[in-house]
């Protein structure tokens, strides 16, 4: 069985940028689906589709957040592939992410009175405009003309400080309330 795994993980269609397509087109579709079901004119239904394109997207982050881990804990061909695949599982979640952002603004343009009003908070938006800087910084120096204007020791920097930052941003926005002091 060994092998069969390997020789599917090798598949073009689940490697590079077929996998970036394979995973953003359904979440694509499913973000133009809900907009379809979904009460935009209403500032809780703008809300929810922020909240839909962030459930979309933290399983892209924590398997790209694993992937070097997993190869170290858990040696073999998925977590190769894993690793071998990060940077389009990173772009996926970066795409989700997107989709957020475009709520996201929909929500503060459209509904403006509701956000001030109901929604901000001023670490919240601190917090937001700092991931999204590491995430549009990410996404141009995860490809050659990007990368090119960093050291190594600078792109190491900002991919693993950005990570993080997502990661502990996903958790402490998850964790429940008294985990979060």
């Amino acid at each position: 069985m060994g092998t069969d795994l390997n020789e599917i993980l090798k598949s073009k269609m689940i490697n590079s940028w077929r996998l970036f397509w394979l995973i953003t087109t359904p979440i694509s579709l499913l973000m133009v689906l809900a907009m379809t079901r979904a009460d935009l004119s209403s500032a809780a239904g703008v809300s929810s589709m922020i909240q839909l394109a962030a459930r979309s997207a933290v399983p892209w982050l924590f398997l790209a957040f694993a992937a070097s881990s997993l190869t170290v804990v858990f040696p073999g061909a998925f977590s190769r592939w894993l690793l071998r695949n990060r940077k389009i599982i990173g772009l996926c979640f970066a795409s989700a992410m997107a989709w957020q952002l475009f709520f996201i603004l929909w929500l503060v343009g459209i509904h403006t009175d509701y956000y001030v009003n109901d929604v901000y908070v001023l670490s919240d938006v601190v917090e937001g405009v700092i991931g999204y800087a590491f995430l549009i910084a990410m996404v141009l120096t995860s490809f050659k003309f990007g990368r090119s204007r960093l050291t190594p020791k600078q792109w190491k920097l900002l991919h693993t400080g950005g990570i993080y930052w997502f990661w502990i941003y996903a958790w402490s926005v998850d964790a429940p309330a008294g985990a979060r002091g």
